[in-house]
C-alpha cells in the first residue's frame, strides 16, 4: 500500500505549499456502461514508468494486469496498466457483462467477486510518481479477436495534498479530485465540458493502521466486520456533492476540482481514506445546461440524492426534476505518510527476447530497507537487492529462456516486522501466449503458526485443495480471504477463477509464559493549547498498546489525548497479552500541563488623515483565540471603545492591545503600535 510522492500538481492550487502525499494508493468499482461486452481495461499514466508502479489489485476476472511504458517521447513516456483477457479458438477467456439493471453504489462488494458477472468490474493501482495524467478505458473485441479502446470512463482519479506543519499545527492531508475525462467527444466546442455528478465521502477521523490495496472496497453489508474503504475508522463521515466539469474559462477553479477539507494527521502515521461516487448527470434535459456555455445549471443536491432545490434567488427551480442519474461507479482511495516496507502480489509474464518491463517488487515504506533473493531467474534477468541503489528491489532484463521460474523475496526496514513472499515468473517462448492462469497463495496468522499445501499458479478455471498444516503448540481455526470467512475445515477446495490470496488462522494451544515489559516515554512539560498529544507507549513483544485515561482535563480517543485544561493528566497504558506473551504490567505517566503563553498579533498601523469624530476600526488577534482590548495613551486624540477608536484632535498616540490572563492561559504581553493623525 505504501507509495512515494513526487511534487504538487499545479492544476490543484491551495492555501499552503504543499506536496502530494506519500502512500496515495486508488482502487476503484466501474460500471460497463459502454453497451457491449468488454474483455478488459486499461489505465493510463503519464510521465511516469513501469518502476513506478506499486501495488495492483489483482482480483477479478482479468487477473494480473500486464504493465507497459511506451518511451516514444522519452521526457514524457506513458504506462499502461491492462486487464486483458485472452483470445483462443474464437472465444475470450474473460468477460464483463453489461448490466441488466441499474447498479446501486451500495452493491459494491459485488465488483470484488469474480463468482458473478453482473456488469461491473474493480481494479486498482498505486504509484510512487505524480502522474501528470490519468485515463480509463474499457477494451472490446474488435471483431478479429483483437482488443481496442472502448470511450473514456468516467471515474476520476483522487490525489492528496500533504500541507506541512506549522508551529504546532499538526501536518495535513488534504483529498482533491478533477473532472474525469471526458465519455465521448462533445458534438459542440463550448466553454464547459461534459459534466459528472461527484459524492465525496471523507472520514473525519483517523486511524494509524495499515491498509491494504486489497482491503480498499466497498463495505461489504454481509460481512460488516470486513475491512472497507473506510479502514475500520468510525462512522462518522463528511459528504459532499458537486458537478465535476471541465471549464476552460477558469482552469484552477470552480467545477475543475474539488478540493475537500483538510485532515489533521495527529498521530504522524495516520491512514487518510477518501471515497469518491461518480453519478451521470442528465444529458437528455437542455434545461440543465447553459445553452451557450454548456454549463451545468443545476449546482445543488437535495437530501433524497435524486433532485436539484428549489430556487433561493430567482434562478431556476430544480426540485422536482431528477438531476443525479445512475451510478457509474466509485474510487476509493488512501494516503499515509509512512507505512511497513511490503511486496507486490503477483508478476505478469514474460516473452523471450522482449524486455521485461521494469517492476518494483519490494515497496519501500520510507525509511531504507535490505532486501534478499533466493531461487531461479530466467537467464538475462535480475532482481537488484543492492541496499544503496534507487532501484532497489526492481526486477528487469530480458529473457533468454522460457518456463516457470520460481523465488523467494525478503525484506526489512528497522522499525517494522521482516516481510517475505515465494514468486512463480512464467516465461513464454518467443512469437507464444501462455494459457490463462492465476496464483493461489497462503499466509498463517500468526507468522510461523503452520504451512500449507495445494498452493501454486494453476491454469484458469482449474480446482486446487489447499491443506493447513499445524506447527506443535498450534490448532487450526479457519480459512479467510478478504477477512471474509470461508470454511473451518483443514481441507479448502477452490475454483481458480482468479488470484486468491487465503489466510489460514492458527490458535495456540499452550499456556503464554513469555514476559513482556512496557515503555512509556513521559511527553515534556507541555503548555495548554488546543492541539493534541501522540501517545507512544510500546510493548517489548510487539503486540500493541492501549491506553486509558486516569485523570486530569483531557480526551482520549485511541492514541489521541486532546488536552481541556491545566493541571496533571494520568495515562495508563496496558498491554493484555497474546500467546506467546503474558500480559505487561500497565505503565502510568503523569503529563504536567501548565498555563499556556498565547501572542498577540496586532497589524501595523500608518499615518491617518484626521476627521473629527471619525471612526478607525482596530484589529488584533490572540493566539489562543482570546479577547482582546486596546487602549490609549491619550484619549483626548483618540479615545477607543470596544474595537472602534474615535479621532478627537490631531496628534501621534499609541495604541496597546492587552489580553488578560484566564484560567487556561497566561497573560500575553502587550502589543503596541503608534499612530499619528495628521
Amino acid at each position: 500500500m505504501l507509495l512515494l510522492a513526487g511534487a504538487l500538481i499545479t492544476l490543484f492550487p491551495v492555501s499552503v505549499m504543499a506536496s502530494q502525499a506519500y502512500g496515495s494508493i486508488n482502487n476503484f468499482d466501474v460500471v460497463n456502461d459502454t453497451g457491449v461486452p468488454c474483455h478488459g481495461f486499461e489505465i493510463e499514466l503519464d510521465d511516469i514508468t513501469s518502476a513506478q508502479i506499486t501495488y495492483t489489485y489483482d482480483y477479478n476476472h482479468y487477473s494480473t494486469p500486464i504493465i507497459s511504458t511506451d518511451f516514444t517521447d522519452p521526457i514524457h513516456p506513458k504506462t499502461f496498466i491492462r486487464y486483458e483477457a485472452k483470445y483462443n479458438n474464437g472465444g475470450w477467456s474473460a468477460y464483463t457483462a453489461v448490466p441488466t439493471n441499474p447498479i446501486s453504489p451500495t452493491a459494491g462488494h459485488q465488483f470484488t467477486d469474480p463468482s458473478v458477472n453482473f456488469g461491473g468490474e474493480h481494479f486498482g493501482v498505486g504509484y510512487s510518481a505524480n502522474p501528470s495524467n490519468v485515463l480509463y478505458h474499457w477494451m472490446q473485441d474488435d471483431g478479429a479477436g483483437n482488443l481496442k479502446l472502448g470511450p473514456a470512463v468516467s471515474v476520476s482519479t483522487p490525489i492528496f495534498n500533504y500541507i506541512a506543519p506549522v508551529g504546532a499545527a499538526p501536518p495535513q492531508i488534504q483529498p482533491v479530485i478533477v473532472p474525469p475525462p471526458p465519455p465521448q467527444p462533445h458534438p459542440i466546442v463550448y466553454e464547459f465540458g461534459p459534466a459528472t455528478w461527484v459524492k465525496m465521502i471523507t472520514t473525519t477521523s483517523h486511524t494509524n493502521t495499515e491498509v491494504h490495496l486489497r482491503d480498499l472496497v466497498s463495505i461489504d453489508a454481509n460481512y460488516p466486520g470486513v475491512k472497507g474503504w473506510a479502514n475500520g475508522e468510525p462512522a462518522e463521515v463528511e459528504t459532499e456533492w458537486q458537478v465535476l466539469q471541465t471549464d476552460s474559462g477558469n482552469t484552477n477553479g470552480g467545477n475543475n476540482i474539488l478540493q475537500g477539507v483538510a485532515q489533521n494527521l495527529n498521530q504522524g502515521d495516520d491512514v487518510v481514506t477518501t471515497r469518491y461516487e461518480f453519478y451521470q448527470y442528465p444529458t437528455n434535459d437542455p434545461a440543465l445546461f447553459d445553452p451557450e456555455t454548456y454549463e451545468a445549471l443545476a449546482q445543488t443536491v437535495a437530501v433524497d440524492g435524486i433532485h436539484g432545490v428549489a430556487s433561493t434567488n430567482g434562478g431556476p427551480d430544480f426540485s422536482a426534476t431528477v438531476i443525479v442519474g445512475k451510478f457509474l461507479g466509485a474510487q476509493m482511495s488512501a494516503a499515509a505518510l509512512t507505512n511497513p516496507v511490503g511486496m507486490i502480489d503477483h508478476l505478469q509474464d514474460g516473452e523471450v527476447g522482449l524486455p521485461y518491463p521494469d517492476r518494483t517488487v519490494i515497496i519501500g515504506g520510507g525509511t531504507p530497507f535490505t532486501a534478499s533473493f533466493t531461487g531461479s531467474l530466467p537467464q538475462g534477468m535480475t532482481l537488484n537487492t543492492n541496499s544503496a541503489d534507487p532501484n532497489c528491489g526492481v526486477l528487469s532484463g530480458i529473457p533468454a529462456a522460457g518456463g516457470s521460474f520460481q523465488f523467494d523475496v525478503s525484506a526489512s526496514d528497522a522499525i517494522h516486522p521482516a516481510v517475505s513472499k515465494t514468486y512463480i515468473l512464467k516465461i513464454a517462448a518467443a512469437g507464444a501466449n501462455l494459457p490463462p492462469h492465476a496464483m493461489v497463495s497462503a499466509y498463517a496468522t500468526p507468522p510461523g503458526s503452520g504451512t500449507f499445501i495445494g498452493t501454486g499458479d494453476f491454469p484458469m478455471n482449474q480446482n486446487t485443495t489447499v491443506i493447513a498444516q499445524a506447527k506443535p503448540g498450534y490448532a487450526f481455526s479457519g480459512w479467510s480471504e478478504a477477512g471474509v470467512p470461508l470454511t473451518n475445515a483443514t481441507h479448502y477446495t477452490l475454483t481458480v477463477n482468479a488470484n486468491h490470496d487465503l489466510t489460514g488462522t492458527f490458535t495456540n494451544t499452550g499456556p503464554a509464559t513469555n514476559l513482556q515489559t512496557i515503555t512509556f516515554p513521559v511527553p515534556s512539560p507541555v503548555k495548554f493549547s488546543t492541539n493534541t498529544i501522540a501517545l507512544v507507549a510500546t510493548a517489548s513483544s510487539g503486540l500493541p498498546v492501549s491506553y486509558a485515561l486516569i485523570s486530569g482535563h483531557a480526551t482520549l480517543s485511541n492514541s489521541i489525548l486532546t488536552l481541556t485544561g491545566v493541571g496533571v493528566v494520568k495515562v495508563t497504558a496496558s498491554q493484555s497479552g497474546g500467546w506467546p506473551f503474558k500480559p505487561a504490567a500497565p505503565v502510568t505517566v503523569s503529563i504536567v500541563v501548565a498555563k499556556g503563553s498565547p501572542t498577540i498579533t496586532f497589524n501595523p498601523t500608518t499615518p491617518v488623515s484626521f476627521v473629527r469624530n471619525g471612526s478607525l476600526v482596530l484589529t488584533a488577534t490572540d493566539s489562543a483565540e482570546l479577547p482582546v482590548k486596546f487602549t490609549s495613551s491619550n484619549p483626548k486624540i483618540l479615545s477607543i471603545t470596544g474595537t472602534t477608536a474615535t479621532m478627537k484632535s490631531k496628534g501621534t498616540v499609541r495604541i496597546s492591545a492587552s489580553q488578560a490572563a484566564t484560567l487556561n492561559y497566561s497573560a500575553a504581553n502587550p502589543v503596541t503600535k503608534t499612530i499619528t493623525l495628521n
